[in-house]
């Protein structure tokens, strides 16, 4: 027998929202130079509407939408991917300096709006999976395993197991990670978790083994320019941390307002909780590209993998191939719409954004890290460029430079996350899932095949 919800069901599954028009809202606000990249009509599009008396820039709100939808969807909607589906989970970093731009209050907004969903729907099972399991203040990594703990819920005399899943919602992403030097493994723990893993266990110190099952993990944080620098390790880049992320920066405020409100018109907290709970309702299952979209993906692909493999573009780029489709799905997914083909105006719309934030960023990203790490990263793949070396031959090129131990670990554990070099055993001549750290160690570029248009 369902469970009756708490909250009256204003949308089942045959009726869909339709997007808030706002040309039919008294406009109270300024346009923003930023709206030409507000994807198309759909839940972004309404709660940015709802935001517009609130200082928080248009930016901000659109990528607190994604990471709420993020959130909302969990494992049960995915984008079509081998060898296993691609999973919908975004880690977003917002900053901006303190006082300029209010950078965590729509997805505060957003994350009251998302406890409303589970008591909206009616099947007991999908409710209990909706639910938010929300970790705000600072955290150990074995605080963390602890919380990845798999949920379950008995309903007909069965126990149906939910998975291990957690949103990380951080106010302050310098006080969460702090300067301790333990606090680093922080970051090796979130860049296991992103990737959504089936089953994956941890030991913990006094309490035996936490095992975890159908892993999703979300991560929303904020932290000014200034603390970002504190925030954020050298050994972030090196564990791939940093291609798992989306920073999205904002030197200036755009808005002005003494009394900040919901404009009249515009949908309520109650209204934007309604139409999550019918895209949780709906948004399940697998997601693919259109016949057009595809296209467009095919023909985009060939330039950014080659841009990849010669440093062009930043090492925090090696996965904005899947960052674009992740967002193109969660774009699609907002439309109020039960179609799994995502459109090209959604994937150009993702593309739009991923390109924007990567804009934004670069000069900020410059201070973080060390410079050493971005010269030896292009030297390094130019020395590999002449053939296969072994760790102690490419230590001895540039330790003159400067090139540490530490540094030459990191960075081969980063051109490997990224796919850009081949890990050889040298005992058995085969290649290595991960490395060793080992002075014989072979690593070998390796060489991108041309993708045929």
């Amino acid at each position: 027998m369902k469970n009756k919800p708490k909250i009256p069901r204003k949308y089942p599954l045959s009726k869909p929202p339709k997007p808030c028009d706002e040309s039919k809202i008294v406009q109270l606000w300024k346009p923003e130079e930023w709206d030409v990249n507000i994807p198309v009509k759909g839940f972004i599009t309404d709660l940015v509407l709802t935001m517009r008396l609130v200082e928080t820039p248009t930016k901000f709100t659109v990528w607190s939408a994604l990471v709420g939808l993020s959130m909302l969807v969990g494992r049960d909607a995915y984008y079509r991917w081998a060898p296993d589906a691609l999973f919908l989970n975004l880690y977003v970093w917002i900053i901006a300096p303190p006082r300029i731009c209010p950078k965590s209050t729509s997805i505060h907004v957003l994350e009251k709006i998302l406890r409303m969903v589970p008591d909206i729907i009616m099947d007991p099972v999908l409710s209990a999976r909706k639910k938010l399991n929300s970790v705000h203040s600072k955290a150990t990594p074995e605080h963390l395993y602890d919380r990845m703990v798999p949920g379950e819920i008995t309903t007909q005399g069965k126990k149906i197991e939910l998975g291990s899943k957690m949103s990380l919602v951080i106010s302050e992403l310098a006080t969460f990670f702090g300067k301790q030097k333990y606090n680093e493994g922080l970051f090796s723990v979130l860049t296991n978790f992103y990737d959504c893993l089936k089953d994956d266990d941890e030991g913990t110190r006094g309490k035996g083994v936490n095992f975890m099952k159908d892993m999703y993990v979300t991560m929303f944080g904020a932290t000014t320019p200034a603390d970002l620098l504190d925030t954020i390790p050298q050994i972030a880049f090196g564990s791939g941390f940093m291609s798992r992320l989306n920073i999205i920066y904002q030197a200036t405020g755009t808005r002005d307002y003494v009394h900040p409100s919901f404009p009249v018109g515009a949908p309520t907290m109650d209204e934007l909780g309604q139409r999550l709970a019918w895209i949780a309702e709906n948004a399940q299952g697998e997601y693919y590209l259109s016949k057009e979209a595809y296209v467009a993906f095919r023909n985009w692909y060939p330039k950014f993998k080659a841009d990849l493999n010669t440093g062009k573009i930043g090492i925090g780029e090696a996965r904005k191939d899947t960052n674009i489709l992740k967002i193109a799905t969660l774009i699609q997914i907002s439309q109020y719409t039960r179609t799994k083909e995502i459109s090209l105006e959604s994937f150009n719309a993702a593309k739009t954004l991923v390109y924007d934030s990567v804009k934004d960023t670069a000069d900020l990203l410059m201070g973080v890290g060390t410079s050493d790490f971005y010269k030896f990263i292009l030297k390094m793949k130019e020395f590999l460029q002449d053939g296969q070396k072994t760790r102690k031959q490419i230590l001895n090129k540039f330790q003159k430079e400067g090139m540490t131990i530490e540094t030459l670990n990191q960075l081969v554990a980063h051109l490997a996350q990224a796919g850009d070099i081949s890990i050889i055993d040298p005992k058995t001549k085969k290649e290595r899932q991960t490395s060793h750290e080992e002075r014989d160690e072979i690593i070998k570029l390796k060489v991108t095949k041309e993708v045929k248009k």
